[in-house]
């Protein structure tokens, strides 16, 4: 039902996602974890850096915005020198699959970036109770719907059409843990409006709203993805072990004058 609205294309093969992930490895001085909870970011993250427990931040603060773009100047083009064909894989296998010209935004947005949870390169390990509690845990995320084209309204404006209810989210699998990943879905509530309330929820009630959602399994070297607002989170109950890593490459994208533009 939820899961079929979710496709998935074949972008990696085995050998080159383990050069991407010794990659993105070699480059752990860009790694950011702000919660010290092993849950990192590589690049530009607009659902981090936009968006509090209150909802967007006021298009006023300035400091956030700075932020972000002084990452975006900064990791836009340490992404593109060192992961290039990877971009040029998912873009084009976006294309072949949307059936539109696609494009990155990365002139003036953050190019999409890496997600790590697990131990980095030093460490080697994650502490065992670490591994334990996220193991216990149903969802490795809260259920959220994606509206990350929101503090970008300066970069949306220079086109004439824009299609934001029927935004893209994609996820491409680099490395999983051996007992594998993936994402639970449920129903797309509707506009941008719809998206911003279902946020607003209290994660403590979301046990009795959605009490059927589905799950959708990745695989390293295939990209999922789905358009529009749909309810969805990582998905948990999967045992980690202590040497374990989930690495994906997570963006974003939106259609504008019939050309989608990707970015994070």
């Amino acid at each position: 039902m939820y899961r079929e609205a979710v496709s998935s294309l074949a972008i990696l093969s085995p050998e080159a996602a383990k050069e991407t992930v010794d990659k993105i490895l070699a480059l752990d001085q860009h790694w950011v974890c702000p919660n010290n909870d092993y849950f990192f970011t590589v690049g530009a993250f607009s659902a981090r850096e936009f968006f509090d427990k209150d909802g967007p931040v006021s298009p006023d603060r300035h400091d956030v915005y700075d932020r972000y773009n002084d990452v975006c100047a900064t990791l836009n083009p340490v992404l593109m020198a060192n992961f290039k064909d990877m971009y040029e894989s998912v873009r084009k296998g976006l294309e072949d699959a949307l059936g539109t010209k696609v494009l990155y935004a990365n002139e003036h947005i953050g190019l999409p970036g890496f997600q790590i949870l697990g131990p980095n390169p030093t460490q080697k390990f994650l502490p065992q109770e670490v591994a334990e509690q996220l193991e216990k845990l149903d969802g490795w995320s809260a259920f959220h719907i994606d509206t990350p084209y929101m503090p970008h309204a300066s970069f949306w404006q220079r086109f004439q059409s824009v299609d934001f209810n029927n935004a893209l989210t994609f996820t491409l699998s680099l490395q999983l843990p051996q007992s594998g990943s993936g994402l639970d879905v449920w129903k797309n509530p509707g506009d941008t409006e719809a998206g911003v309330k279902f946020n607003g929820i209290p994660t403590s009630e979301h046990p009795t709203l959605i009490t059927d959602h589905e799950f959708v399994p990745y695989k390293t070297g295939f990209l999922t993805y789905f358009t529009g607002h749909m309810v969805h989170r990582v998905a948990g109950r999967h045992r980690l072990l202590r040497d374990d890593r989930r690495i994906t490459l997570q963006g974003h994208g939106v259609k504008c004058d019939g050309v989608w533009y990707l970015y994070n």
